[in-house]
């Protein structure tokens, strides 16, 4: 919900400030930027929860095999469970999609298709609004 809000928030200030004259696509991309700079650069504090076992003592140190557990996790669900075979289609087509979408028909279909040079309203537009009901309901 955060991801999907702070996307959405920051497609309709480039629309916002586009449209308003204040900034530049320079400007949108430097803010952009900064705000990916300063997400990296908070990370450290984001705060390292650990494992406590029934008795309350915290867990031990992960040995070799729990880490490459975990590194593998994925591919051993695949191997597994005999459904997720059928689930890597929809999430290949999904990444091709979203490339597609973000690469071409944002940056060639829709400033033809809204006559509009300059991008201005490619923020709102692409925005991910539809994708909130299905949050909420």
């Amino acid at each position: 919900f955060c991801y999907l809000s702070e996307e959405v928030a920051l497609r309709l200030l480039s629309t916002a400030l586009i449209e308003l004259g204040v900034a530049s696509w320079g400007t949108i991309f430097a803010i952009y930027t900064a705000v990916t700079v300063l997400s990296t650069l908070a990370m450290p504090c984001v705060h390292n929860y650990h494992k406590v076992d029934e008795e309350g003592r915290d867990g031990e140190i992960e040995t070799y095999d729990v880490i490459f557990y975990k590194a593998t996790a994925a591919v051993q669900v695949l191997v597994r469970d005999p459904k997720m075979k059928y689930m890597i289609g929809l999430n290949a087509v999904f990444g091709f999609t979203a490339a597609f979408l973000n690469s071409y028909v944002n940056g060639q279909v829709v400033p033809v298709a809204l006559n509009d040079p300059d991008s201005k309203y490619i923020g709102i537009l692409s925005n991910k609004c539809i994708y909130f009901p299905r949050i909420f309901f």
